[in-house]
């Protein structure tokens, strides 16, 4: 069956917001709702939001049977994942990601959903790492437009400063990765994205500095490094230590694991769990720039 992406959304085009992981009351998806529909977007929520099994947003059952409904509605172009948490791990293996080829639409979100675009990645498809409905009103009004931006128009372009004194060069391969925690987590499975000629991106938050070098001696010992076209790391918010401290920051980490490869490194890329979450297009090319004074991502 041949797969005709979705390049953008249109007016009238319907969005169905849903839970994978934690749960979500609809109150406090109301600003985001309404952000949507203002832009001519219709907007249903599903079943999962209202309902609570412990943490998560309904039970594994539950959660499954909305998402596989949402995809399998052909007139939704669009599945919003409420928040973040913990919880699509439980229902990844029972999704029918495949009905994606049939009726496709976008999958949003970012964090945990790291495991719903490593699967989409590997189906040869694209998805958006962006903000949650949940987080609407904690977004700065620029990232707030930005993502409707992306919505009507899928095109990413980003520029941060080269102070890292990177050379000049021209990069190009399919951005892959998301939050750490999550892809490490996928370690030895076949949801794992390919890493061959891909651009990796990474961010994290709330994670201890041993860990996070654990995670990332983990990758480089599984070969996941040594394939990359270059690395681009989004937020490392509100990392922790020890009351002796570890002895290295999350930046000087990396350096020191990636120092044996070629590809450059790039910093301070605005995704991740920061105020100013930009949209990134999981699993399609992204092409890096890096002038004198300056880096250019654009997909």
């Amino acid at each position: 069956m041949s797969y005709k992406p979705v390049n953008y959304l249109e007016k009238g085009d319907l969005v169905y917001i849903l839970c994978t992981a934690r749960s979500a009351q609809k109150d406090s998806l109301q600003p985001a709702i309404k952000a949507l529909e203002q832009q001519g977007l219709s907007v249903i929520c599903g079943d999962t939001i209202g309902k609570i099994e412990h943490q998560q947003g309904g039970s594994i059952q539950q959660r499954v049977d909305d998402f596989n409904n949402a995809l399998s509605n052909p007139d939704v172009k669009a599945i919003w994942i409420a928040r973040g948490g913990y919880g699509t791990i439980q229902i990844l293996d029972l999704i029918d990601f495949d009905v994606l080829l049939k009726y496709p639409k976008w999958i949003i979100g970012y964090s945990d959903i790291t495991l719903i675009h490593s699967k989409i990645i590997n189906l040869g498809l694209e998805s958006i790492h962006a903000l949650m409905p949940m987080e609407w009103t904690n977004k700065s009004l620029a990232n707030q437009s930005s993502f409707i931006e992306v919505l009507f128009n899928p095109v990413v372009k980003m520029m941060v400063p080269n102070d890292k004194g990177i050379k000049p060069q021209e990069i190009q391969g399919t951005l892959i990765g998301g939050n750490l925690s999550i892809l490490y987590s996928l370690l030895g499975s076949d949801d794992f994205p390919k890493t061959h000629n891909s651009i990796l991106f990474i961010e994290e938050i709330d994670e201890y500095l041993y860990h996070f070098e654990r995670m990332l001696y983990s990758l480089h010992r599984a070969g996941v490094l040594s394939q990359l076209k270059a690395i681009v790391v989004g937020g490392l918010t509100s990392m922790n230590d020890h009351d002796i401290p570890f002895g290295k920051t999350a930046i000087q980490i990396i350096e020191e694991r990636t120092a044996q490869y070629s590809y450059p490194v790039i910093y301070n890329i605005p995704a991740g769990h920061v105020e100013n979450n930009q949209s990134l297009i999981m699993g399609r090319i992204m092409n890096i720039s890096i002038e004198e004074s300056r880096i250019t991502l654009t997909q």
